[in-house]
């Protein structure tokens, strides 16, 4: 309730009417997002708006569950920053985001979002893979990849028994060729091959449908 004082020189005069008013509910953060360029393996970023009607925000936090969790699994102040970035994560996994706006200042008001799903990126295999003979005992093959999430890469060889056998290992997660020689694998001069390349993740690895 509210009513106004008429100050005087010698003696303030109140009124008798009195106007009665109820505040409307603040709302949460709107408009959460997870962007499909910024969606990756391991982390994803999740944006936002400012709540519509605006009120005194001094303050964000985003919280993500997995899936049936019911308190938070991670929580991120973000300040007055409408987005976050959630690392560490789990690849091809759903997860909940759900964003507060607060201010303490205000009987420590925090109103929620509407809860945001989003699922990290599948693991994926190489693709492109190629294999180019650089002498009787020698080939380099090469694959395309991004890269993410790949804890190492291995090739395998095929002999014209149709038997698969790993040519090599511990292939860095930044390459995307490898020469095999001798000292690999065996190759014998004039005999066919076929070679596959497989990307190791933490949990499983994803062989490419390309020889």
């Amino acid at each position: 309730k509210f009513t106004v004082v008429a100050v005087y020189a010698a003696e303030p005069k109140e009124s008798t009417d009195e106007a009665s008013v109820t505040m409307p509910q603040a709302t949460g953060p709107r408009n959460l997002a997870a962007p499909d360029n910024l969606l990756k393996r391991e982390q994803l970023t999740v944006t936002w708006d400012a709540p519509d009607p605006a009120w005194d925000v001094n303050g964000y936090r985003a919280d993500l569950y997995r899936t049936n969790d019911t308190s938070p699994w991670k929580s991120v102040n973000t300040g007055t920053t409408r987005s976050v970035n959630f690392t560490g994560l789990e690849i091809e996994t759903s997860y909940r985001v759900v964003v507060v706006a607060r201010n303490p200042d205000l009987d420590s008001l925090e109103v929620a979002s509407a809860p945001l799903s989003v699922r990290t990126k599948p693991r994926e295999a190489p693709v492109s893979v190629t294999a180019t003979a650089n002498g009787p005992t020698s080939v380099t093959v090469s694959w395309s990849h991004d890269g993410e999430g790949v804890q190492e890469f291995r090739i395998r060889k095929e002999t014209n028994s149709g038997d698969w056998t790993l040519a090599k290992d511990n292939i860095s997660s930044t390459s995307r060729s490898f020469t095999l020689t001798n000292s690999h694998t065996k190759l014998v001069p004039g005999r066919d091959y076929k070679f596959t390349v497989v990307a190791v993740y933490a949990a499983e690895p994803k062989e490419s449908t390309d020889e």
